[in-house]
């Protein structure tokens, strides 16, 4: 008797993939489309078995930030970056970062890309927390912001915590109040984080109010709650 391959049909992959050859031999057998298996079902079966495989065969690895701020309510994060009335290139800044992934010359010198964590704008180190709010009138911007954003939570600026900026894990009420908070501060992330960092506090206002008049016409002309604080 000749004994079966299992699975049936691996020799038609090329000599060339091993790797997917011995990854087919290793995976659980599935039994082929039933007679009464619809077509969605039997790939719908496919794709979960394959799934399941893979949530078995390897344990989810905690991300790099979460294990450095481990008492942040990353959930309350996630949640405030995906809801952020922004579009996705501004979400994408500040996902960068949130993660703390951001090219700066410090992130950069441990990896051995630069030989120096000075900025090139000045005689500084260049963390993160310089590239947003240290460099050039980094302080007097989010000075500025913080003012604002007191205005609307009817706080004062002293109240308004720093890290917002690099771990948005607020909870505001009513939402359209927290969706205006997120607004403000993502487009305050984009402006930081380009290239030119030499702009003043005049060029980010009137980045903002482009920003709002783009945010307006998205919604048709109807004013968003918070944007009127230009």
């Amino acid at each position: 008797m000749t004994q079966s391959k299992n699975p049936p049909f691996r020799d038609r992959i090329p000599a060339t993939l091993e790797y997917l050859r011995r990854y087919a031999v290793d995976v659980v057998y599935v039994t082929q489309q039933g007679s009464t298996e619809s077509q969605s079902a039997y790939k719908r079966r496919l794709y979960d078995t394959m799934h399941y495989m893979c949530l078995e065969a390897t344990e989810p690895k905690e991300m790099r930030i979460t294990k450095l701020w481990p008492q942040i309510a990353w959930h309350t994060v996630w949640k405030n970056l995906g809801e952020a009335p922004v579009p996705g290139t501004t979400k994408a800044a500040w996902y960068k970062v949130i993660h703390d992934i951001l090219p700066t010359n410090t992130r950069l010198l441990t990896i051995r890309m630069v030989t120096t964590d000075v900025c090139r704008k000045c005689d500084r180190k260049d963390t993160l927390t310089h590239r947003l709010i240290g460099c050039g009138e980094g302080e007097h911007i989010r000075t500025w912001t913080k003012q604002r954003l007191a205005w609307m939570l009817r706080t004062i600026p002293e109240l308004i915590p720093s890290d917002w900026l690099l771990r948005p894990h607020f909870t505001l009420w009513p939402p359209k109040r927290r969706r205006a908070v997120l607004w403000i501060l993502a487009n305050l992330i984009l402006f930081r984080t380009q290239q030119r960092r030499e702009l003043t506090l005049q060029h980010f206002i009137d980045f903002m109010k482009r920003s709002k008049w783009k945010l307006c016409q998205s919604h048709k002309g109807k004013r968003e709650w918070g944007t009127a604080f230009l």
